[in-house]
C-alpha cells in the first residue's frame, strides 16, 4: 500500500482556502516549542491559530512548567501575519500512567507512543469541537523521531469520532525539520533531549550511557579521519601497522586541486604538497529513514569504537560510485551492486576530496556481515540522531553539515 503524502494533501487545502479568501481557525496541539517553531511560522500565515498545550505525557513537573514557559515565549517573539493564541490544557499525568500500563518497556516509537498521540490528539479534538474551531492539527510530525502516518490516520479517524475537519499534515517535508533548528537557534529555545514521558528519558538515559563507556577519552584524534588535526599521523600509524600482516597493499590516484586524476598514483599514505586523494563517505537508509552507523573496531589504531557511516579510499582507476559499493560490501556485507545511489556532491579538505552518496536499502541489522577488523558493531538511528553525531560528535566542518543537512531534507522529503 502506497503512503500517502499528508503535506501535498496539506498543500491543497491551503490553496483551496485561499482560492475562497478564507482564514479559518486552527487548534494546533503542540508538545514543545522548537517543534512548534517551523509550524508556526509556516501556518500562521494562512490560519488563525490558537496553540493547544495539552501533554500529560511530560515528566516531572518541573519539566513540563518549564516548556510550557518556553511556548509561551515564542508565541510572544514570533512575527507572523495572524495573532497567535494559547491555551494550556489539564497537566494530569495519572492519565498517561494509566494509558501506558503494560507498555512501560516498549522502546520509543512503538505502540505506547501511538496511544500517546491518540489521547492527546483526542483531547485536542473535543476542545476544537466545543469551542467552534475549524480545524484542529498537531507539531508531533515534524519530528524525524514520530510517525506521521500514524499520526495523520489518528487525526482522520478523530475526525469521524467527533466532527471537526482534521488538518493533514506532515511537517518534516519541504525541509521543516530543519527549519525548526534554525529557528530553535533564532530564538534561543530550550531543546529537551528526550521527547517528554519518564520512559523515553530512561531510553535516552540508557544510549546516552552505553555511548559515554563507547568514547575514548583519551584519544589522540578529536573527530574521525577525514576530520581530525592529526589524520595524517593516524593514516600513516595505521598503514606501517598493516605492514607484515598480509594485507594487500592500497594504491590510490593522485589527484590536483580541482579534483581531477594527474595520471600519477600512490601507495597508501600521505599525499604530497599540492596532491589529493579521494574518499568516499556513503549514507545507507531504510524505507523507514532510519541510518547506518557503524562502529569502527577497537583495534583501529586511529579512532576506535567511534561510530561513523560506512567510508574509505577510491582505489586506482576506480571510480568513487565503484568504491562505495566495494567498501560497503567489505565492510559491513551489504550488497549495492543493485541499488541507486544518489551522489550528494563533493567536500574538499586537505589533502583529499570526499564525495558522498545516499542510498536506501531495504535491510535489516541481522543481513549484516561485519568485517571485524574494520567494524565492531551497526545500528540504525534516525535522522536527528544521524546529524547530531555528525554535528557534534563528528565535529563536522560547516560546509560539509550544509550539504549533508540538505541530503538528509531530500531524503525524508521522498
Amino acid at each position: 500500500m502506497n503512503k500517502i503524502n499528508y503535506q501535498l494533501a496539506l498543500d491543497k487545502i491551503i490553496e483551496e482556502n485561499q482560492k475562497q479568501q478564507k482564514v479559518p481557525s486552527l487548534l494546533m496541539h503542540s508538545c514543545c516549542a522548537p517543534c512548534s517553531s517551523y509550524c508556526l511560522t509556516y501556518l500562521a500565515q494562512y490560519f488563525r491559530i490558537t496553540i493547544f498545550y495539552y501533554n500529560p505525557n511530560i515528566s516531572p513537573e518541573t519539566e513540563y512548567k518549564k516548556r510550557v514557559k518556553e511556548q509561551i515565549r515564542l508565541i510572544q517573539s514570533l512575527d507572523v501575519k495572524y495573532p497567535i493564541s494559547f491555551v494550556e490544557g489539564t497537566y494530569e499525568p495519572e492519565k498517561f500512567y494509566e494509558m501506558a500500563k503494560g507498555l512501560e518497556e516498549v522502546k520509543e516509537g512503538g505502540i505506547r507512543c501511538f496511544a500517546c498521540y491518540k489521547m492527546r490528539q483526542r483531547e485536542a479534538a473535543y476542545y476544537a469541537k466545543e469551542h467552534g474551531f475549524d480545524y484542529f492539527t498537531t507539531t508531533l510530525s515534524v519530528s524525524p523521531h514520530k510517525n506521521a502516518q500514524k499520526l495523520n490516520e489518528i487525526g482522520l479517524w478523530l475526525q469521524e469520532e467527533v466532527g471537526v475537519a482534521y488538518l493533514v499534515s506532515d511537517f518534516k517535508k519541504k525541509g521543516g525539520y530543519l527549519q525548526s533548528i534554525e529557528l530553535s537557534k533564532k530564538y534561543d529555545l530550550y531543546r529537551q533531549d528526550y521527547c517528554g514521558c519518564e520512559f523515553s528519558k530512561r531510553q535516552r538515559e540508557r544510549e546516552r550511557i552505553a555511548k559515554e563507556k563507547d568514547s575514548q577519552k583519551e584519544q589522540k584524534c578529536i573527530a574521525n579521519v577525514s576530520d581530525c588535526p592529526k589524520e595524517q599521523e593516524c593514516i600513516a600509524m595505521e598503514k606501517n601497522s598493516q605492514k607484515g600482516e598480509g594485507m594487500t597493499t592500497e594504491v590510490w590516484d593522485i589527484y590536483d586541486e580541482e579534483g581531477q586524476r594527474t595520471g600519477d598514483t600512490m601507495v597508501r599514505g600521505i599525499p604530497a604538497k599540492g596532491q589529493y586523494m579521494l574518499c568516499v563517505h556513503v549514507y545507507l537508509y531504510t524505507p523507514d529513514k532510519l541510518f547506518l552507523l557503524q562502529k569502527r573496531s577497537k583495534n583501529k589504531i586511529s579512532h576506535p569504537g567511534e561510530w561513523d557511516v560506512t567510508c574509505g579510499a577510491v582505489l586506482h582507476n576506480e571510480e568513487s560510485i565503484e568504491a562505495a559499493k566495494r567498501e560497503t560490501l567489505e565492510e559491513i556485507g551489504i550488497d549495492l551492486s543493485d541499488s541507486v545511489l544518489q551522489y550528494a556532491g563533493r567536500i574538499k579538505k586537505e589533502k583529499r576530496f570526499i564525495d558522498i552518496y545516499f542510498v536506501q536499502k531495504d535491510f535489516s541489522l541481522d543481513d549484516c556481515t561485519l568485517q571485524k577488523e574494520e567494524v565492531e558493531d551497526v545500528c540504525l538511528v534516525s535522522a536527528e540522531q544521524l546529524l547530531n553525531t555528525q554535528e557534534t560528535d563528528r565535529l563536522r566542518e560547516e560546509h560539509y553539515m550544509r550539504l549533508l543537512k540538505k541530503a538528509i531534507q531530500d531524503v525524508l522529503d521522498s
